[in-house]
């Protein structure tokens, strides 16, 4: 401590403090970061939940578009096969489909 500016060192160590907080922070969110990377290939998840961690990690939905390129992206990124990322795909569309629809009913006006 500086005898002739006693706060000199409450700066520095209040500066310190702060500068100690970030590296632990970005460690912190690093080790998310980490987590989740290893969420999007982990076996034990089902293949839904691969996908929806890929979709979390990334911002972004799977695409309803079959033969999407990202299909092979997401495919990698998850250790899962083309073919289950777009089983998953296809069971997302009928579930998004009307009840009518996905049952064979006519719509109205048919």
């Amino acid at each position: 401590m500086d005898e002739f500016n006693p706060s000199a060192s409450t700066g520095d160590e209040v500066l310190q403090e702060h500068r100690n907080r970030c590296v632990m922070e970005e460690r912190e969110r690093a080790a998310r970061v980490e987590l989740d990377r290893e969420a999007l290939r982990s076996e034990a998840k089902t293949v839904s939940a691969r996908i929806r961690a890929w979709e979390h990690f990334h911002g972004l939905c799977l695409p309803s578009r079959a033969g999407h390129p990202v299909i092979d992206v997401i495919a990698t990124a998850t250790g899962l096969t083309r073919a289950q990322v777009e089983s998953e795909q296809h069971a997302r569309t009928i579930k998004s489909r009307p009840v009518t629809e996905s049952r064979g009913w006519p719509q109205d006006g048919q």
